[in-house]
């Protein structure tokens, strides 16, 4: 089982609401996968899944909610790389 499918159903066991299964569960898993060999922690991951609460009424599916918040953070590097970027222009 891949370590983003993993992370995914420990946050269901602890958050219900947040639980995937099937596909969802499948694609999602493999996205958070390629971030966690990217360089993402899994406590950085459960923050971006967990950080905020759910829509209410939820219009979509909580699959569609955690494929964006997902998504929206892979528009940037893992806040461990963001960090200790060696190569950025100094603030002078």
């Amino acid at each position: 089982m891949h370590a983003g499918i993993r992370l995914l159903l420990e946050i269901g066991a602890s958050r219900p609401e947040l639980l995937l299964t099937g596909p969802a569960l499948t694609d999602q898993g493999r996205v958070a996968t390629v971030m966690l060999e990217a360089g993402w922690s899994p406590e950085q991951l459960r923050h971006v899944i967990t950080g905020r609460p759910l829509p209410n009424p939820v219009r979509t599916s909580v699959g569609a909610i955690i494929a964006a918040r997902l998504r929206a953070a892979q528009a940037y590097p893992p806040p461990a790389t963001a960090a200790t970027r060696h190569d950025a222009a100094p603030l002078d």
